[in-house]
């Protein structure tokens, strides 16, 4: 096999171009990342809003229960019974 060496400015383009490919790669890994970690948070963000809910569900029966039905000025706490 015959072997030929290329010229400097050849060989230094290609290395460029290698340097450059490989750089994107990372970036794109790296983004990736960001993104698998956003959907990760996001999921626990749903998942405690979801429990928040539950939760004023809860509380709202319990003083429905106890007062009846009506309003809550969330202010001052004052509560007005519906007529």
């Amino acid at each position: 096999m015959e072997k030929i060496q290329l010229a400097p400015e050849e060989l230094s383009k290609l290395q460029e171009f290698n340097n450059k490919a490989a750089d994107i790669v990372a970036s794109l890994g790296q983004i990736e990342i960001q993104i698998f970690l956003l959907q990760e948070n996001k999921k626990s963000l749903l998942t405690s809003f979801s429990q928040i809910q539950q939760d004023q569900d809860q509380l709202a029966q319990e003083l429905t229960q106890k007062y009846g039905d009506g309003t809550i000025d969330m202010t001052s706490g004052e509560f007005t019974k519906a007529g």
